[in-house]
């Protein structure tokens, strides 16, 4: 592997680990942000359950969301990586 192949992997991996480190940060936030489920009387428990899905369904919305455009986007860099190895691979072959 040269020099820029190191580099275009290196960058992917950093914005990788960026990405899914937000989204791992918006899940313990979700997490953080739900009630102690275990002190919820059963009495109550619909209403906890109903405004926690409410308030939170946006939020989880999003996440998946964020995992779906961070695979696509990755998918497209590493089809555009392969396409210019490929060519590079053909001009030394032919070179």
């Amino acid at each position: 592997m040269n020099m820029s192949q190191q580099n275009i992997s290196s960058s992917l991996h950093e914005q990788f680990t960026n990405n899914l480190n937000d989204i791992i940060t918006a899940r313990n936030r979700l997490e953080a942000e739900s009630p102690n489920w275990s002190k919820v009387s059963v009495y109550k428990l619909v209403g906890v359950v109903k405004d926690y899905v409410i308030k939170n369904f946006t939020s989880a919305n999003r996440i998946f969301d964020r995992f779906v455009d961070l695979f696509r986007n990755h998918q497209e860099q590493i089809d555009e990586l392969n396409r210019k190895f490929s060519l590079l691979d053909e001009a030394r072959q032919h070179g």
